[in-house]
């Protein structure tokens, strides 16, 4: 891992990690218990499932590295778990191409954030990925407390192409905070 700053959290992705998340996307794939949400037309193959699971396990292992306990709800994809949990406080791990991010803003789709809602989550990580497949860098480029990703109506984003748009909340750039604020969070001491 790198750690120059943690407001701009580099983190190199090892071949542990791209196996992990290999074996994870595979079974998210095949396997019809993990489907717990409607397929988006952009997510449903193996490049995207990867980039995901990229997304939860360098977020587990960052916070592990910090010392948290933590249990990971996305290595099993249980409708009732979070992603992530650190005593009692759910988070949820949002993760897409840094590139695609400029294009789209900070999104989560509708049923995600209903699924969040249900689970009690805290909020979102986002995790930008470099442009690389498999993706070997990855960016903690922000968190965004729940109660702040539905505060517009969800618009239709899209990266490339209008035919394959999706609805999404858009967060607004206020409402981002660095990652460093998660941690405060989790350690009690985040001040409003």
């Amino acid at each position: 891992m790198t750690d120059k700053n943690i407001d701009e959290l580099w983190i190199d992705v090892s071949d542990a990690v791209i196996r992990k998340a290999e074996r994870l996307a595979s079974a998210r794939l095949t396997e019809a218990r993990r489907r717990l949400s409607p397929d988006r037309p952009t997510s449903r193959n193996s490049i995207s499932q990867i980039r995901g699971a990229v997304g939860e396990l360098v977020v587990a292992d960052w916070l592990r590295s910090l010392k948290f306990v933590l249990s990971e709800g996305f290595l099993d994809d249980k409708a009732h778990d979070s992603d992530i949990n650190v005593k009692g406080i759910s988070i949820e791990v949002m993760t897409a191409k840094i590139e695609d991010r400029i294009r789209t803003g900070f999104c989560v789709p509708p049923n995600k954030w209903e699924a969040a809602s249900r689970r009690n989550a805290w909020g979102y990580v986002f995790v930008g990925t470099n442009s690389d497949s498999p993706p070997r860098r990855v960016l903690l480029q922000g968190v965004a407390e729940l109660s702040d990703i539905a505060l517009n109506p969800p618009k239709f984003t899209f990266v490339n192409n209008p035919d394959l748009a999706i609805e999404n909340y858009i967060v607004e750039p206020r409402c981002l905070k660095s990652p460093s604020y998660l941690v405060q969070v989790l350690s009690g001491t985040a001040k409003e």
